[in-house]
């Protein structure tokens, strides 16, 4: 780390714990001073690991909810404020921040980011532009107003942030490594809740966020070319199966589906396959997803956890077989979808404004969507919006078609994650919760431009190699 940030960073906190100490009464903060410095102690730690590691802190900012409970602090009154998503924001805040501050006192590695994604990045803001623009017919204001307002917050500096944070082989390394690590930690979690122990009565078993961040990590973690004996064991016996048994106990079918959907095309698709593991091996994991969600089903879910997995899996075996008597959630989303597509043909060409779902199909104003981001995006912006949606996703596509070979060399995860990110907005979630897509979107242009960069440099050094044993004439 660079002295001059160590001790830029150091002053901060300092100033920080000075203020806070200074100031806790008037803003009736009870925590006693020696915590407060612990705290901060502990602040600056993870501070200093965000610094020198920031594409490992992004994994929070994609997948927690924007209406996650509050944080109650022990008393702090304005602890109360806080959210879990606003503290990961402000992290990948921060980690930008301190990227942005290295180049500046870098000026040999000042390189405009941008420069070679001009196209795709235009079609992004061209798709924001028309979702602003939709705010201003839009009958859903409130709702409307604060799904605009994430998604210009939040959703465009997703974006944009791989251009910054993922420079390197090194970014990309920290980056699987912070979405295994939260996955891992998410798995924990979600196993603790679904064994009832840690649930309220009325809290609700299903964890979709957490399902889709553990889904991510085990195809992060089976798609990386690891060398090491040891680490592969780790990964394949401990790892993977922990992630397999806490995406079940999540019990979201969403991501269950889209990873089973990409492990599938990893057996049709050249360009899919794992190159940490066989195509056997490979059905020995999806296997382990089925084994996972009989073990859990039979010694673990209890309580609410047990009413909800049989509820669901009911469910499904009724719409299998065409059951009139078919009732939940998948249901009512195929009702939603059907509702939608009769919501478009009214306002065909431009939609009913962003967020107008909710009145449309529930009457208020309030966080309700079609759980399809297309659909969404079709019924809200109309004809023009879902163009240019599919507009960005295909040039994006195209860049990484274009260097598919590099890629495939170096960084295999890029298609099947996105197709599996793609995947999960078919089943749940509104634009601002899909908002790992556009991060996604951003790491595949600058996976490509980075893999093919690396493949020039080894292509120049082979040559160089080359030269150098040519044997040269001796002198007259």
């Amino acid at each position: 780390m660079n002295r001059k940030i160590t001790g830029l960073l150091i002053l901060a906190a300092l100033t920080s714990l000075l203020a806070v100490l200074a100031v806790r009464e008037h803003f009736e903060i009870q925590i006693d001073p020696l915590s407060i410095i612990a705290a901060f102690l502990v602040g600056i730690f993870i501070l200093a690991v965000l610094v020198r590691h920031p594409a490992a802190f992004v994994a929070p900012a994609l997948f927690i909810p924007w209406f996650e409970k509050r944080l109650i602090l022990p008393g702090a009154g304005v602890g109360s404020r806080l959210t879990w998503l606003i503290l990961a924001a402000t992290a990948l805040g921060t980690a930008l921040v301190a990227r942005l501050a290295q180049w500046s006192l870098r000026p040999d590695f000042i390189e405009n980011p941008f420069k070679d994604h001009r196209r795709e990045i235009g079609a992004f803001f061209l798709f924001a532009t028309l979702l602003t623009i939709s705010y201003s017919y839009t009958p859903a204001s409130s709702y409307g107003g604060d799904k605009l307002q994430v998604f210009l917050m939040l959703g465009i500096p997703l974006f944009l942030s791989p251009f910054v944070l993922i420079r390197s082989k090194k970014d990309f390394r920290d980056f699987v490594i912070g979405v295994a690590a939260f996955g891992l930690i998410v798995a924990a979690s979600s196993l603790t809740f679904s064994s009832g122990g840690a649930m309220g009565t009325a809290e609700n078993p299903t964890h979709i966020g957490k399902g889709q961040v553990i889904g991510m990590a085990m195809l992060l973690l089976l798609y990386q070319p690891i060398t090491n004996r040891r680490l592969r064991l780790i990964v394949l016996l401990i790892c993977i199966p922990w992630l397999a048994i806490g995406l079940v106990s999540a019990e979201t079918r969403g991501p269950l589906f889209s990873l089973l959907l990409v492990l599938a095309l990893s057996y049709v698709i050249p360009a899919m396959r794992s190159p940490l593991i066989s195509r056997w091996q490979m059905t020995i994991v999806a296997l382990a997803l089925i084994g996972a969600v009989l073990i859990l089903a039979a010694y673990w879910f209890y309580g609410a956890s047990a009413s909800r997995f049989n509820y669901k899996t009911t469910e499904l075996i009724q719409l299998f077989e065409g059951s009139p008597e078919a009732r939940g959630t998948g249901v009512e989303r195929l009702v939603f979808y059907e509702d939608a597509l009769d919501a478009w043909q009214q306002h065909p060409a431009f939609g009913l404004g962003i967020g107008g779902w909710s009145t449309y199909y529930f009457h208020q104003d309030n966080y309700l969507y079609p759980h399809n981001m297309f659909l969404e995006v079709l019924m809200e912006e109309g004809l023009i919006g879902v163009a240019a949606l599919i507009y960005f996703l295909g040039v994006v596509f195209q860049k990484l078609k274009r260097n598919l070979a590099e890629v495939h060399k170096r960084y295999t995860f890029l298609l099947p994650v996105w197709i599996y990110l793609l995947s999960i907005t078919m089943f749940s979630g509104d634009l601002d919760d899909d908002r790992f897509v556009w991060f996604w979107c951003g790491l595949v242009l600058q996976g490509c431009h980075l893999a093919y960069r690396l493949e020039v440099e080894d292509r120049t050094l082979e040559g160089e190699e080359e030269n150098h044993g040519i044997p040269q004439p001796s002198p007259v």
